[in-house]
């Protein structure tokens, strides 16, 4: 457990003396919120202006999806570059 405790100090070490990699650490949380309460927001103003009852929440999975393979991606990216 001691030497986990170690590697992961190294790598939110290394994260924050790169200036690079904050953004992409950053980022996934940034969609995310983004996503959770921007989508709403605009489907409200989508539905008022179309008329339909329903625009965007059809495709709230598929948000999740994207978002989901969004915070992979990055995490992977983060990892080879620390290796």
């Amino acid at each position: 457990m001691k030497a986990v405790l170690m590697s992961y100090r190294r790598m939110v070490r290394e994260t924050f003396s790169d200036i690079m990699l904050i953004p992409v650490t950053v980022a996934p949380f940034l969609c995310g919120v983004a996503f959770h309460y921007g989508i709403p927001i605009v489907e409200k103003i989508l539905v008022n202006q179309l008329n339909r009852p329903h625009v965007l929440e059809p495709y709230y999975l598929i948000f999740d999806l994207v978002m989901l393979c969004w915070r992979l991606c990055c995490f992977v990216l983060l990892v080879l570059w620390l290796l």
